[in-house]
């Protein structure tokens, strides 16, 4: 009966991690410019997170954060890229944007103005809730 019982959790916690998880794929390869236009296209506003290769929290945000269904639904309407602190392009935008540290997560309206800039780990509940602040 215990045996059973555990077989059978076995096989609903992979189960329940798919039907909870999202693809991850909410990032965009644009670059800042190339989100820009787009966004000036479509109307959308543009999510920048900030990264680094070396940075342990945004690997955790990719992987709790950028990979929650809620906030991947959410983000279907934001045009979604990462900015490589550790590329000019990146070393420059961080400074316009005042990065000190990594993660940051910044939104830009579809007018180019700064409507969210928040450094730091953002879990999935936070960042859906400042989204929907931004609404």
């Amino acid at each position: 009966m215990y045996k059973r019982m555990i077989l059978s959790l076995i096989g609903i916690v992979p189960l329940a991690a798919l039907l909870f998880a999202g693809s991850g794929d909410v990032f965009e390869d644009l670059s800042f410019d190339e989100a820009l236009d787009k966004s000036a296209q479509t109307r959308q506003d543009v999510l920048v997170k900030f990264d680094a290769k070396w940075c342990h929290y945004c690997r955790t945000m990719d992987v709790k954060t950028f990979n929650n269904a809620g906030v991947e639904q959410e983000l279907a309407d934001y045009i979604s890229i990462k900015v490589d602190i550790d590329t000019p392009e990146g070393r420059e935008l961080a400074r316009q944007f005042r990065v000190r540290g990594t993660p940051h997560v910044a939104v830009i309206n579809a007018d180019r103005q700064v409507i969210y800039n928040r450094p730091g780990y953002q879990g999935p509940e936070d960042l859906l809730k400042a989204l929907a602040a931004l609404e």
